[in-house]
């Protein structure tokens, strides 16, 4: 069965601030995953985020509980950058995951697959 549930992504742009962005697995394969556009990350969510400045995709964590969903697969404009992140290496609960470094550009979307 699947079941839905939450992430951040952390971003940091060119000017040095930093973004941290609520997401919601569907737990679905091949299902867009939803973005925090002010409200929280939900089922209603969008599925995209489009950052007013560049930025790097440094972080990513996660909550157990998926069962169909195995990795997610970062999109750029709706083409995939090529980047697998395993679920089971960026859990919430370990104590160090793997450096990120996956750019995007200002005023495209990010979006990210379910694999």
């Amino acid at each position: 069965m699947a079941t839905p549930t939450l992430g951040i992504m952390h971003f940091k742009g060119r000017s040095g601030m930093t973004y941290s962005k609520q997401v919601q697995i569907q737990d679905v394969a091949a299902g867009l995953m939803q973005w925090d556009n002010g409200a929280g990350a939900s089922a209603t969510s969008g599925d995209n985020w489009m950052p007013d400045e560049d930025v790097v995709l440094q972080d990513i964590s996660f909550l157990t509980g998926y069962t169909v969903v195995k990795s997610i697969q970062p999109m750029r404009n709706g083409v995939p950058t090529g980047d697998f992140l395993q679920i089971g290496s960026f859990l919430a609960t370990l104590a160090t995951r793997p450096a990120l470094a996956i750019p995007f550009v200002a005023g495209k979307k990010i979006q990210a697959i379910e694999r």
